[in-house]
């Protein structure tokens, strides 16, 4: 037996021995699915992912569908939000310009708005908004996985 025969062989034994083929723990998760509000879709807004390692951000679609890649591989509270899109709420901050400044001219307009910001808005409770409180979990595995979301009052 030739010794390069001998090392593909072994090379073989070992790929089996070692699992050839097993998915790995630690590698990272791809989660899509829908979020529903009383069985109609979400028309926008942010799902949030809360686990050990921190947390893990995805947006909703106009269909309430979301897609969340290369998450950590573990048990997730889940928490989702819409008053972003909320016409009625207050920003945070105004924009800069129109003043005196006239360091600010730059900004003497609001922002363009983009196709985030005009999603339709949709009030659900806010206790789905709030790690602490919200009752979605869901165990993530390494590989593409599906979960829809079914929010009630």
């Amino acid at each position: 037996m030739s010794t390069a025969y001998r090392f593909v062989a072994l090379g073989a034994l070992l790929a089996l021995a070692c699992g050839c083929g097993s998915t790995n723990p630690n590698a990272p998760a791809t989660i899509s699915g829908r979020v529903t509000y009383k069985g109609t879709p979400l028309p926008g807004g942010s799902i949030m992912f809360h686990g050990s390692a921190g947390t893990y951000p995805a947006s909703i679609g106009a269909n309430g569908e979301y897609t969340g890649r290369e998450f950590p591989v573990g048990e997730m509270t889940v928490t989702v939000e819409t008053e972003t899109l909320n016409p009625d709420r207050k920003a945070a901050k105004p924009y800069p310009g129109g003043g005196k400044d006239k360091s600010a001219k730059m900004f003497s307009k609001p922002p363009e708005v983009t196709a985030v910001t005009t999603a339709t808005y949709l009030k659900i409770p806010a206790k789905y908004g709030d790690k602490n409180k919200s009752d979605l979990k869901v165990t993530l595995t390494a590989g593409k996985q599906s979960k829809d979301f079914e929010l009630t009052d």
